[in-house]
């Protein structure tokens, strides 16, 4: 929510993702980085914040969702590549980008530097759970084991798991 400030004004999460930083620091040491991300449902980490992304392409109804026959949850169009190739430079140069948010500035530097690194983006959707559709989080942080109606998630994220023994 960017509320909490330190002694210089600036939001710790925005503080976070500064290259300068060592949390990014930390982070840019990965050489995989996979970002999961609900496409509907989940109040508590929407779409764009999930994928590093300044807009939720799969908000168009006309969209036609392609799911994975391994992973039921998990949709096999990455994003459209409007979206998925935007450069830390074009977050700069788009003014639209979190127009309407009063925190668009630290928004936009978030994106910026989050954007700098290489990340695979996954979508995910259980919206084919019924009511369970609207504990999209708790899905797919695989919270409680009585909710795991749908375990793609976990197993896509054991099978893309990386192990670099160097």
């Amino acid at each position: 929510m960017l509320e909490d400030e330190t002694d210089d004004g600036v939001p710790l999460l925005v503080k976070m993702t500064l290259p300068e930083c060592s949390f990014f620091k930390a982070l840019a040491a990965f050489n995989n980085r996979i970002a999961y991300a609900n496409i509907s449902n989940d109040i508590q980490v929407p779409y764009s914040t999930a994928s590093i992304s300044p807009r939720n392409p799969y908000l168009s109804k006309k969209r036609k969702l392609v799911f994975s026959s391994k992973y039921p949850c998990i949709i096999e169009d990455e994003q459209e590549p409007s979206s998925a190739n935007i450069s830390p430079k074009a977050v700069d140069e788009e003014k639209l980008y979190f127009s309407n948010d009063t925190k668009k500035d630290y928004l936009r530097v978030i994106l910026k530097n989050l954007r700098s690194l290489t990340w695979t983006r996954v979508a995910v959707c259980f919206d084919s759970l019924g009511y369970m559709r609207f504990l999209s989080h708790e899905q797919i942080v695989a919270k409680r084991p009585f909710m795991y109606g749908n375990d793609g998630v976990v197993q896509h994220l054991l099978d893309h798991f990386v192990i670099d023994t160097e």
